[in-house]
């Protein structure tokens, strides 16, 4: 059974905007975020597209399980994450991590960029005879403001091959292109990047099997599923277990787990007519109080406004 990206499409995976000053962690009113499903699988593991958007006020927000990397070819943009935004120009790119809330904002001009999403496990089965200690990973897990940047002449070569790749798309599903295009452009950007070595040791490769196995279990088990059930099935202890997954995808299993249910409810949400009550259970939370309070710190709003927002 292969491992599936996320669960089914989220309606037309929409965004709702606010305002960019109501970007951070620790307030209240955060943004409506939509849950998106690229399509990702084995057999299509890049998702690659042109993208183009006017100057309009607000941030428009989106998480999904698939890695997200993009370069700006024209105009000016902001990036928003939960503690941190910054400005994008001509030449530079962004990175997001699986499941992790994150916005963005034309500021000038008309926005062009060329948007990649990953499958996680691609980026595993990427490594190089040439660069096989080359962490492909590490960039979408380290925190926002730490992730690799162009600057100066590194922006125009960046440029120069994101739009080589954006004239040759279209490609067909299934092609290694789009994969092959973002391996060069992330090559590029990783070339003078140094991450402090004392917090982002280099991943253990020969556990690269092992997560992808957890991976797949997850996303194909309905409801809750702990650290100790695949650990056991995984034949190591939790501790040892947690800390694989843990360095090797850059947020927890535990965290993982609960962020795939609340896409999967988020989904629901939108495309069925029960209860947030019934979701909840579904989804393999024991009690809808805490599925709301989850759901409210990952999405922004109440599991309800979510599905007034979403429907209409």
């Amino acid at each position: 059974m292969r491992p599936k990206d996320t669960v089914a499409p989220v309606g037309s995976a929409g965004h709702a905007t606010q305002s960019a000053s109501s970007v951070g962690e620790s307030q209240e009113a955060t943004p409506w975020v939509s849950s998106a499903d690229y399509g990702l699988s084995d057999l299509r593991p890049v998702r690659a597209t042109l993208e183009a958007s006017p100057a309009l006020p607000g941030a428009r927000y989106d998480m999904h399980f698939g890695l997200e990397f993009g370069v700006l070819l024209s105009g000016r943009m902001r990036r928003h994450y939960r503690s941190w935004e910054t400005r994008i120009v001509p030449g530079q790119a962004w990175f997001s991590g699986m499941w992790e809330r994150h916005g963005w904002q034309v500021s000038a001009g008309s926005c062009e960029r060329l948007v990649f999403v990953i499958l996680p496990t691609a980026l595993h089965r990427a490594r190089s005879r040439n660069l096989p200690g080359l962490d492909w990973m590490l960039p979408f897990r380290v925190p926002p403001r730490e992730r690799p940047q162009a600057h100066g002449r590194q922006r125009q070569e960046i440029l120069a091959i994101a739009r080589r790749v954006g004239a040759d798309l279209p490609g067909p599903d299934g092609s290694p292109l789009p994969l092959i295009a973002a391996l060069e452009l992330l090559l590029v950007l990783l070339g003078d990047w140094r991450p402090p070595a004392r917090r982002y040791p280099p991943a253990d490769e020969s556990y690269y099997g092992t997560v992808e196995q957890a991976v797949e279990y997850a996303l194909n088990t309905r409801g809750m599923v702990t650290t100790r059930e695949v650990a056991a099935g995984c034949g190591m202890s939790s501790r040892v277990f947690g800390t694989v997954f843990e360095g090797l995808m850059g947020v927890s299993f535990a965290k993982f787990v609960v962020r795939h249910c609340l896409s999967e409810a988020a989904r629901q949400l939108l495309s069925t007519s029960d209860s947030v009550a019934e979701i909840a259970v579904r989804c393999g939370f024991r009690h809808s109080s805490h599925f709301s309070h989850c759901f409210m710190r990952h999405y922004g709003v109440s599991p309800t406004e979510y599905r007034q927002t979403g429907l209409r």
